[in-house]
């Protein structure tokens, strides 16, 4: 069981799976972190279980998404589906990789 919220916690944790984003969680006092990778950059999303999300990191395009996500969530929309630079990156070998599987 975590220290956040177990509801927020489940939406967060299935939103970052659903985007195949790196991530660690942990549980911290009065909350759970979710920390995220995406290529050199790292952020993290604290779950408190209050349900409120407060968003950690250095400023560029993986904090902005969780914060995007945050946002999502407080107005129960779900998670923002833009594609992280990382991602964007990585997709033509994503691509290849999902092609050769097919053929």
């Amino acid at each position: 069981m975590s220290n956040g919220d177990e509801k927020v916690c489940a939406t967060v944790r299935d939103a970052l799976t659903a985007h195949k984003m790196d991530f660690h969680e942990g549980d911290i006092q009065h909350a759970t972190k979710f920390t995220v990778k995406s290529g050199a950059q790292a952020a993290s999303i604290n779950v408190y279980n209050s349900g409120k999300l407060h968003v950690e990191g250095k400023l560029g395009d993986l904090k902005t998404w969780l914060e995007q996500l945050k946002e999502s969530i407080e107005k129960g929309n779900g998670g923002p589906v833009a594609l992280l630079p990382a991602e964007i990156e990585k997709f033509p070998q994503t691509l290849r990789d999902r092609v050769s599987r097919v053929r």
